[in-house]
């Protein structure tokens, strides 16, 4: 790779995304223990419909807007 303007887009992507899985991996954790998403299971919801309904809307925003606070640093 050398010293180039990719190199060091690589370079920071390698080791910038490791607090935004982590934090993620929190919410998706926060998000799975909530009452009302626990029932699903029993009401019959399936997985895709469990993860595009219940953990995609709640972990999207937050992670986003820590994206968007990390991208200037």
């Amino acid at each position: 790779m050398g010293p180039s303007a990719s190199g060091a887009i690589i370079a920071v992507t390698a080791v910038a995304w490791a607090p935004l899985a982590a934090h993620t991996a929190a919410l998706v954790a926060e998000t799975k223990a909530q009452p009302h998403v626990r029932i699903t299971p029993i009401l019959g919801v399936g997985h895709f419909r469990f993860m595009s309904r219940y953990i995609l809307p709640a972990v999207l925003g937050p992670v986003f807007r820590h994206a968007m606070l990390r991208l200037p640093g």
